[in-house]
């Protein structure tokens, strides 16, 4: 299809083609660009488009993202919560640490080391520091609920 609508716009199609119809303007070109994104970056996508849009189904990606973020804070000497939330509360907590880290670090490729252990807290500084304190008030949140549920 896609080839289809390049030969279209550029007028190179065969005489027994010509059903097929692109309306352009003579300046207008077709450009395709194609971004790699790490594995968790795909299942943020997933899990952000579902709080979006009604139609997604998360429920593929909720459980290794947080299992990634749990893990990324295993590694930085602060205890794992995440697991202990429900999907819901994953979903919203995960979110809010992924927009965190996106707002600090300021590309995929960091927020993919610190996730995966190629960066600790401890590295960050200036402008990209992230103090386990905030991402334990983060976590910390939704934890009132389940202490409530265990009493």
């Amino acid at each position: 299809m896609i080839q289809q609508c390049q030969l279209a716009a550029n007028n190179l199609i065969d005489s027994e083609d010509r059903n097929l119809s692109l309306i352009k303007k003579p300046e207008s070109e077709i450009q395709i660009q194609i971004d790699d994104t790490s594995y968790f970056q795909q299942l943020h996508e997933i899990c952000v488009n579902a709080t979006i849009c009604e139609g997604s189904n998360p429920s593929r990606a909720i459980i290794p993202r947080s299992q990634r973020l749990d893990r990324m804070a295993n590694f930085n000497d602060l205890a794992p919560r995440l697991f202990m939330l429900t999907n819901e509360q994953q979903l919203s907590v995960s979110s809010q640490l992924v927009e965190l880290f996106q707002a600090r670090l300021k590309s995929w490729k960091k927020v993919d080391d610190l996730i995966n252990g190629h960066l600790k807290l401890s590295d960050l500084v200036g402008a990209e520091e992230i103090k386990p304190s905030e991402i334990e008030l983060i976590t910390g949140d939704s934890m009132p609920i389940l202490s409530q549920v265990r009493s």
